[in-house]
């Protein structure tokens, strides 16, 4: 697919090393192998727009999964994914308006192509269509709260527990706290914030598998994967999990 669309190159900070940026992508052949990452300018261009989720999102794509069309997927350097879609004439990027960690890339803007960097391709399915509802969303708003907003109000767990309120706001501020941890404590913060991502977990409002994506990928931005390894990253988070699960539990 990527020999179909416009390229150009990009550091591994991901910035653009052309002097005129996106604007100097080519289909021509050219000796890409010295290009550190590979860069493709989305909307009209090249006829794609990117949903690009990143970490702090993922919680918003879990709770939208079954509601959006399968298409191409591709998981990003973060631990988040970009899912692609075919261009919606007039779409322009955005960051933040379909939901916290939740941008959009069409006219105007890049995406690094993550697969040529040896990350997973999530879904090979064809590029889809823009689903209505999330088109609306990512278009500039009418002031009305997102869907997903309304389905968290007033939301109550099993046995009457009343569920985290302003989720995303929540699930923000700990992995906040995690990412900028620093050495000496990095550890000590990452069980903490598991076991309030295991209340969560117990409240209904996340699905584990998404907490534990989280968790590691804020684990690797503060460098405790790289100095701790990815084995002791996940069990710190999976006795944290454990621990904040059977702590509501108790409280019930």
């Amino acid at each position: 697919m990527i020999c179909e669309l416009p390229r150009f190159p990009c550091s591994l900070s991901k910035r653009p090393l052309t002097a005129r940026g996106h604007l100097a992508a080519t289909t021509s052949p050219i000796d890409e192998s010295h290009w550190p990452l590979m860069g493709v300018p989305t909307g009209a261009v090249s006829g794609l727009d990117v949903l690009d989720v990143d970490a702090a999102g993922l919680v918003w794509l879990d709770q939208n999964y079954s509601r959006l069309p399968a298409t191409r997927a591709h998981e990003t350097r973060s631990g988040g994914r970009h899912l692609l879609f075919n261009h919606a004439q007039g779409l322009r990027c955005s960051a933040g308006r379909v939901a916290t960690g939740v941008d959009v890339r069409a006219d105007g803007g890049y995406v690094i192509w993550w697969p040529r960097a040896g990350l997973r391709v999530l879904s090979d399915a064809p590029v889809a269509d823009w689903p209505r509802w999330l088109l609306e969303l990512a278009q500039p708003s009418s002031g009305a709260p997102p869907p997903f907003q309304i389905a968290l109000n007033g939301l109550r767990a099993p046995g009457g527990v009343s569920t985290t309120r302003n989720l995303r706001k929540r699930t923000k501020h700990i992995l906040r706290i995690v990412e900028r941890a620093e050495e000496g404590t990095r550890n000590n913060r990452l069980f903490w914030a598991a076991c309030r991502f295991g209340e969560m977990v117990a409240e209904g409002v996340v699905r584990e598998p998404v907490a534990v994506q989280l968790l590691e990928s804020a684990a690797t931005l503060c460098g405790l994967v790289v100095d701790d390894g990815r084995g002791r990253v996940r069990a710190t988070i999976a006795s944290g999990l454990s621990v904040g699960a059977r702590t509501l539990e108790t409280s019930r």
